[in-house]
């Protein structure tokens, strides 16, 4: 009886313990530890953009040299102070002259006169004087103070050297019933209706800026004009004859963890992977193992942004993992994503979420999608696939679909 009794004890126990294990690993949010990165948070590295650089032939690069260095003065298209200092940031950045590069800091000083909304420069200014060696300190009241609750716990984390939660987000769906009856199916009912009262929250490369196209002496909150190509078509198109709020989502804090880089939910919680080569633009302000994105590219990095300004409707790239995740992650909040490039919507089939979520689509009278078509169960789909690298990687996206 009492082995019995001991058993029985013994059992309970490893039920107990076997739950709390695994009620404690499911959805952790982990610490980034300064001391596990490659150098503490606050080495100098060198920002390697000149993986993204080196990528374009000499050619091209002289051509953005000379564009940016003597276009901007013969042709007077020097219309503020912060035009002078992202082209001396990013002249200095690609030719390798620190002295130019951290010239900029006085550009970019006399440019908080020149704005109302001065909180991406105040930022700007802290990463380069970091960057620069320079006295970063003298920004840090403003940072911590931020109207952003997200930031200041980022920025608060990183002035105190605090450690960084680290939590990785994961789509959440459900198992598709079929029925067995079933005689056809219906693709592209999906839409989302722009209006007067829409407010859109897009990427800043190819809507409001494209530095490899000579475009960065644009201030992101004071454009004037959007890019007519690209995400900028789409997001010109969707909003024709209505008065829809855009605001440009930029200033992405992203940490890098095992050799990848994470961007932050509304809450400073790093969650949604960002492609290297975003972060690695000359553009970016980084800092060892962190960077401040201002050419923002793709949903996975204007998560936070779109959920503190209460946007609508979010228009960004979509063409990797974790951009399907973010998307899934603005949908859980209601929040809509029309993303062009879609090459793994068939990642976010049968998520769960109040928002509505739709690629490539044909745009109609400011209605995006509502274009739907009948398959009988019996038709012949011929299915693309593709090996190629870039461009032609977009190619797949039907054979990604079917994987889902």
């Amino acid at each position: 009886m009492k082995s019995k009794k001991l058993f029985f004890i013994v059992f309970i126990c490893l039920i107990l313990i076997i739950s709390f294990t695994l009620f404690f690993s499911q959805d952790k949010i982990n610490l980034i530890q300064q001391d596990t990165w490659n150098d503490s948070f606050k080495t100098k590295t060198e920002h390697n953009f000149e993986s993204v650089w080196n990528s374009y032939d000499k050619e091209t690069k002289d051509y953005l040299i000379e564009r940016y260095d003597y276009y901007y003065v013969l042709y007077n298209n020097i219309n503020s102070n912060f035009t002078l200092a992202e082209r001396e940031y990013f002249l200095g950045k690609v030719t390798k002259n620190d002295s130019r590069k951290c010239n900029s800091i006085q550009y970019y000083e006399d440019a908080l006169n020149e704005f109302g909304d001065t909180k991406l420069i105040h930022e700007i200014l802290y990463f380069v004087s970091l960057e620069c060696g320079k006295d970063y300190e003298k920004y840090e009241p403003f940072l911590l103070n931020i109207s952003s609750k997200g930031k200041q716990n980022i920025y608060s984390n990183f002035i105190n050297k605090n450690e960084f939660p680290f939590k990785p987000y994961k789509i959440r769906k459900q198992e598709i019933q079929i029925p067995s009856n079933f005689s056809h199916i219906i693709i592209g009912e999906s839409y989302i209706k722009v209006d007067n009262n829409t407010i859109i929250g897009t990427q800043i490369e190819r809507i409001i800026r494209d530095w490899a196209s000579n475009i960065i002496n644009v201030y992101p909150s004071e454009y004037k004009q959007l890019i007519a190509y690209g995400e900028g078509d789409n997001l010109i198109r969707a909003v024709n004859n209505t008065s829809a709020k855009i605001v440009p989502l930029t200033s992405t804090i992203v940490i890098k963890s095992k050799d990848k880089w994470y961007a932050p939910d509304e809450n400073g919680i790093f969650r949604f992977e960002v492609l290297p080569e975003k972060v690695d633009y000359p553009t970016n302000k980084c800092y060892g193992n962190i960077c401040l994105i201002i050419d923002t590219h793709g949903i996975s990095s204007l998560v936070s942004q779109a959920i503190e300004n209460n946007v609508s409707l979010v228009i960004g790239c979509g063409d990797y993992v974790d951009k399907m995740t973010a998307a899934q992650y603005l949908a859980e909040k209601g929040i809509n994503s029309f993303f062009p490039a879609d090459r793994f919507i068939g990642n976010t089939i049968n998520y769960q979420g109040e928002g509505v979520l739709i690629g490539t689509a044909p745009i109609r009278n400011n209605i995006i999608g509502n274009q739907s078509i009948s398959i009988n169960k019996n038709e012949l789909i011929i299915v693309q696939d593709n090996y190629e690298s870039y461009p032609s990687q977009y190619y797949d996206s039907p054979k990604n679909i079917l994987k889902n």
